[in-house]
Formats: C-alpha cells, structure tokens, sequence
C-alpha cells in the first residue's frame, strides 16, 4: 500500500469513528431554594408555586423544634409525586455535619398523605430532582399546569390533641384548594369556580340544590 493510500485509509477511519452529535451540555442543578425555619408556624414552597421550577433541582428545608416538640407539616397544596424524602435527625448543620436518627422515606402525592409529622428536634425535607415529565399530579380538568408544592408546618406539644380539619387538593375533592387562615388558625377548602360544599364534593354534574344528580336510587353524589 502507498503512502498516499495509507493516509486516505487512516482519514476514512477517523471519520467513520467521529461522534454523530455533539453532546448536550450538562445543565446546571438549581439550588437557590429550601430554609431553615423554627417558628411556631409557617409555610414554604419549590421556586415558582404553582408554576413550573427548574431542574435539576436540590433543596433543603430544615425544620426545628425545642425539647418536648413535635413537628407537622401540611401537605395541603402537594402535587409532587415523586423527589422529595423527609428524614428526622438530632441535630443538623449541614450534610456532613449532623446526627442522623430516621429515615422518613419518600413524600409522594400517590400516598395521598395529609401530613408529616416528627418528635425529634429536627426535620429535614429534601427535594432532588431532574426531570419534571411525569413527576407531578396531573388530574382532568382543573390541575393540568401545576408543580410542586406550598406547605405549612406547625410546632406544637408532643401530647397535644391533633387539629381535625386537615384537607389537601384530594379531599377537596380535586375542586378546591386547601388553605390555612391567617393566623394558621384552621384549614379549609376554598372551592374552584362553580364547586361548593365542605370538601367542594358539589358541582355542574352533582348538585342538590338544583336537584342535579348522576347517581340513581336516591343516592348522594359527590363531583
């Protein structure tokens, strides 16, 4: 083989071997949010509530409470159904300087959760995630476009009696949204436009005032 076929064969080579593509640039994780919080009450959110965050994204809030405290957190507006975990610790600085006790596990929208509570002085949230497809709930017709999550947490006795009057956007019947009042003093369902009750269990399609009812027998419906 001459020299000049030599070079053609080693030039047809390196093109066979070249990428295709470039590869995508690695984007860059996204940790401008999470806290610290030790008031009584509160609330937090992901970056954007309701609308989209970015990702990837990492966040920490930290939670904490005196001697004899518990600590609860409402899920009353949480669509997440997958990336963040909860995890009770003694102490917690930051992630190489803690005391680990408990590991809580995964917070999901699928386990239909109401709260979160903990006994140990500290409770720490975690949220990691990459990708936002199918990572939030998703339900016809009212709750196509939201993200994430707004919560709130209260310090109370370990012993005291638990409030009654929890609500999340699934016992509202996916109609309404749950809120706390001003002073994180009860929770209720505030109802979507054309929804009402209680849990805004009656709507267009199950209402008795107007004698409008998709179940039959006498049965009561609920929208």
């Amino acid at each position: 083989m001459t020299r000049a076929a030599s070079w053609l064969c080693l030039i047809l080579l390196t093109i066979t071997l070249m990428p295709t593509h470039c590869d995508k640039k690695a984007r860059p994780v996204f940790t401008k949010c999470g806290g610290r919080f030790n008031d009584t009450h509160g609330y937090f959110h992901t970056p954007n509530f309701p609308r989209r965050f970015p990702v990837p994204i990492r966040c920490q809030w930290i939670i904490e409470a005196p001697a004899g405290k518990a600590i609860v957190v409402y899920l009353t507006q949480f669509y997440l159904r997958a990336g963040l975990t909860a995890s009770e610790h003694a102490y917690f600085v930051n992630d190489t300087h803690h005391y680990f006790i408990k590991d809580i596990g995964l917070i999901s929208f699928d386990k239909r959760l109401l709260y979160v509570k903990s006994v140990k002085p500290v409770l720490l949230l975690e949220l990691s995630l990459d990708e936002m497809a199918n990572n939030n709930m998703r339900v016809m017709d009212y709750y196509l476009d939201v993200f994430g999550f707004n919560v709130t947490y209260e310090i109370i006795d370990q012993d005291e009696e638990f409030r009654s009057d929890l609500c999340s956007v699934y016992n509202c019947t996916f109609n309404g949204d749950c809120y706390a009042s001003r002073e994180f003093l009860n929770y209720s369902c505030q109802c979507l436009p054309g929804f009402y009750g209680e849990k805004c269990q009656f709507g267009p399609y199950c209402d008795p005032k107007a004698n409008v009812s998709l179940c039959d027998g006498g049965l009561q419906c609920s929208q």
